[in-house]
């Protein structure tokens, strides 16, 4: 639509400005509306962003020839970049946030691993019984070891992976 409205008006600025006002206003209604993403976070921040575009053209407006004062386009512009900077700051800290919280949720999952595999080993060794004359431990059957896993996942409260990353959202949201 912005492709549109810029090469096909391009000689009438104020049509390309309503036009352009026009398409951010029915994204937000839409958006509203709608709620296209599946979670809620990702419909509140298209919302955001799109406000913080309908203001930028807003401003826009005031750079017309409707506008003569000089002075005040100036002024005007450090507004715009006031917005611009606060939107990409409002952005960035959000992608950062949900990239610390993916590293986080990566970190806990590796330590949950880490220790189920710790208590399996202990339990292996526990079940191991015969030793030869030089102390070491004798190799178990796979029919063994099958058993031994189906008996230690049991033992552990072995969980399927899904509620396990449940509950270490949970933890981490604490």
């Amino acid at each position: 639509m912005l492709a549109v409205i810029v090469v096909i008006i391009n000689q009438t600025v104020i049509w390309q400005v309503a036009l352009m006002v026009t398409q951010i206003v029915t994204s937000v209604i839409l958006l509203g509306n709608v709620a296209p993403y599946r979670e809620a976070a990702n419909n509140q921040m298209e919302i955001f962003n799109e406000i913080v575009i309908m203001f930028v053209m807003y401003h826009m407006i005031c750079f017309t020839p409707f506008v003569h004062d000089v002075y005040m386009k100036y002024n005007l512009g450090y507004s715009v970049c006031l917005f611009v900077s606060f939107h990409l700051v409002v952005n960035f800290y959000i992608m950062i946030k949900g990239s610390l919280f993916g590293v986080k949720k990566s970190y806990y999952l590796a330590l949950r691993k880490k220790e189920f595999n710790a208590k399996r080993l202990d339990l292996l060794r526990k079940y191991r019984t015969g030793y030869d004359k030089r102390h070491k431990i004798r190799k178990l059957k796979r029919r063994e070891l099958r058993a031994v896993y189906k008996q230690s996942e049991a033992y552990l409260g072995f969980k399927p992976a899904a509620q396990v990353e449940k509950e270490l959202n949970e933890q981490v949201d604490r």
